[in-house]
């Protein structure tokens, strides 16, 4: 007979705070498990992120830069304006009494001379006679408003020749004097100042597109005319006639005026580009700041603008070993294409106009050795930085 055996367990922990820790051993292990995988993405992303930058630092383009020739050459600063061609004088003739047209001894177009019978009008009255309009100057039969029969006279009376009238169209016959032609272009306000009387000046006109015709500035009026809220100044010009070269040119005509405000002849010149790519290049970080402002003493140089004020300081870059160098000039007269030069470089030098690849990509010229791109501009942006700026209605040219 099988005897009872009293089986005591024995407990696996000494106690209840022994069991306690025990239990929570799973979420300590997950909580490590978490960490590991943390520091584990982490790195993945920290390699990724590097080998992406070293990708992108190989994939880089080099920098090539492009320079140009300070060259000798003339230059020149234009304001550009628009006006109607005027004739020297303009004669607007009726008859002095009323009557019937009996005669027109004229036609358009023909030179008629000071005191040349033009027509003749009969006068049905008591006295049956026949009243001449003759020309009161040397000039061209530019409009006749009538026929033989007709009746015609003027309210203006005046004699028995002809009388001016204010309008020319109730005028019976229009006479011009067009031995000399003149120019009225209205000047914006902002480059009047700069307009001297005697300054040389070239049109054109829709008639003839491929002729360039010369005019001198004969005066300029003092008193403004505003339209909407634009203020002008008419200025009066007058016509080279030898330079016509047997083109006709009318009253009314339409004539686009490029009047010349300053004029230098073998000057020292740099493409206005090399000065805008300096602005560039500083903003991109690709010349050092304290290097011009030591250049400048620390003062920032105005904008290039089109002024043909002299003695402005600007600053330009050429390469050294590859390297841009600043280098500090004066300047004269400024085109907006073309800058004069008047000290801090010498002819043939090379100045950096643009340049490819890197972080800074410009497209201002292509061309070498005494290629001149790129318009205007001047340091601008940031603080310390030089500003830029073209101006008005003047333009310029050079070569």
């Amino acid at each position: 007979m099988a005897e009872d055996v009293d089986v005591k367990f024995q407990p696996l922990l000494d106690d209840e705070e022994e069991a306690d820790s025990y239990a929570f051993q799973p979420e300590r292990k997950r909580a490590a498990r978490g960490w590991l995988i943390a520091i584990v993405v982490i790195l993945i992303l920290a390699l990724a992120g590097g080998g992406l930058y070293y990708w992108r630092q190989s994939q880089k383009v080099p920098v090539t830069y492009t320079t140009a020739a300070v060259t000798v050459g003339n230059l020149s600063t234009t304001i550009s304006s628009t006006g109607p061609i005027s004739a020297h004088a303009v004669y607007s003739l009726n008859f002095a009494n009323a009557g019937q047209i009996s005669e027109i001894d004229v036609k358009i177009g023909q030179h008629v001379t000071q005191g040349q019978v033009l027509a003749k009008l009969y006068i049905n009255n008591n006295t049956s006679r026949v009243a001449e309009l003759t020309a009161p100057q040397a000039a061209t039969v530019a409009a006749i408003n009538g026929v033989v029969g007709a009746s015609s006279g003027s309210s203006t009376g005046g004699g028995g020749g002809g009388s001016t009238s204010s309008s020319s169209s109730s005028a019976f016959m229009t006479l011009i004097d067009i031995s000399s032609l003149n120019i009225t272009a209205q000047v914006n306000e902002s480059d009047v100042a700069n307009v001297k009387v005697g300054q040389a000046a070239q049109f054109t006109v829709a008639s003839y597109p491929s002729a360039t015709f010369r005019a001198s500035v004969a005066s300029i009026e003092l008193i403004g005319q505003t339209s909407s809220s634009v203020v002008t100044f008419p200025v009066h010009l007058t016509v080279d006639q030898n330079s016509l070269s047997g083109n006709n040119l009318y009253p009314g005509m339409t004539a686009t005026v490029n009047i010349t405000t300053a004029q230098r002849i073998g000057a020292l010149l740099v493409p206005s580009s090399a000065i805008s790519f300096t602005s560039t290049a500083l903003q991109a970080g690709e010349v050092d700041r304290s290097a011009i402002t030591a250049l400048t003493g620390g003062a920032a140089a105005q904008g290039t603008g089109t002024s043909s004020t002299s003695g402005s300081s600007r600053v330009v870059l050429t390469l050294t070993n590859g390297k841009l160098t600043p280098v500090l000039i004066k300047t004269g007269l400024n085109s907006g294409q073309y800058v004069e030069v008047l000290s801090g470089l010498q002819e043939g030098a090379q100045v950096v106009v643009s340049q490819t690849g890197g972080a800074t990509t410009t497209t201002t010229t292509t061309r070498t050795g005494g290629g001149f791109g790129g318009g205007a501009g001047g340091f601008g942006g940031g603080a310390g930085g030089f500003g830029g700026g073209g101006g008005g209605g003047r333009t310029g040219s050079g070569g």
